[in-house]
């Protein structure tokens, strides 16, 4: 399994303030148990929902905020994970 992978933020994501992480990539984080994101200099402590989702207002308030579509979501420690902006469009990359 990847370290780290793409996402991209859709509309309900943007609209209702969560990141949701794809069934393939949810190993990568812990189970029931908060961890730290990192995005811009911020760390934030959140955990994963029984639906598979990251739910923390700020965070994703601040990515949007950014205008930022999508993400790279990197596992850098046990417990630790950091957000970076795609400044590339992910749409552009997959279909011509």
């Amino acid at each position: 399994m990847n370290e780290s992978f793409i996402k991209e933020l859709s509309a309900g994501e943007r609209k209702w303030f969560f990141i949701h992480i794809p069934v393939s990539h949810r190993g990568l984080f812990p189970k029931n148990k908060k961890f730290k994101v990192n995005f811009q200099g911020e760390s934030f402590n959140v955990s994963i929902s029984k639906a598979g989702r990251i739910v923390k207002e700020d965070l994703v308030k601040k990515l949007c905020k950014s205008n930022i579509n999508s993400i790279i979501i990197t596992k850098k420690k046990e417990n630790e994970f950091e957000i970076s902006a795609l400044v590339e469009n992910v749409r552009k990359m997959i279909s011509p």
